[in-house]
């Protein structure tokens, strides 16, 4: 590339005000209080069709039953135990095509319950402790596995072994 062509690439370009609009976030993370209010609208629905189009399977009405009884450490720990990325997949999955469209309150009344806010308000209610992560490792096995690829599959399957007791390489 030519200094020419590259001309119009400065530094500084935005100012600090645009920078922190373009890169917020989409859907603000929900207070304390939203997330109360949110979790009471939820049904706690027996078959949970919100639960079967999770392609994680978090149990989702557990979750928003935890936020609901005012423990958000706990609802995150149910997340955790089936997605450890539930922090980052509360942030980027399609919940509006996923559970959420699968929302009973969506087919009624057109506003389904806001699961990924709950999801990631419990996870980052979570994070913010000064505490240590609850998972160990368990005995070492003496097995050793590789996993290929560093993606969200690839790092869930690592953790999910190394919690098992095996030695993980990536």
């Amino acid at each position: 590339m030519t200094v020419s062509e590259t001309s119009d690439v400065k530094a500084r370009r935005l100012s600090s005000a645009d920078y922190a609009d373009n890169f917020s976030d989409i859907h603000p993370p929900l207070t304390p209080h939203e997330a109360l209010v949110e979790a009471d609208r939820c049904y706690f629905c027996y078959d949970a069709p919100c639960m079967t189009a999770c392609p994680t399977s978090i149990d989702i009405p557990m979750f928003i039953r935890k936020i609901q009884a005012g423990n958000p450490v706990g609802s995150a720990k149910t997340i955790f135990d089936e997605n450890i990325l539930g922090g980052m997949c509360a942030r980027v999955c399609p919940t509006e095509t996923l559970c959420e469209e699968a929302c009973v309150r969506e087919a009624a009344e057109g506003k389904p319950v806001k699961i990924g806010l709950l999801q990631r308000h419990a996870t980052d209610t979570f994070m913010e402790r000064e505490q240590p992560h609850p998972f160990q490792r368990a005995a070492p096995t003496g097995k050793k596995i590789a996993v290929i690829g560093a993606g969200p599959a690839g790092l869930s399957c690592a953790h999910r072994l190394a919690t098992h007791g095996h030695d993980v390489t990536i």
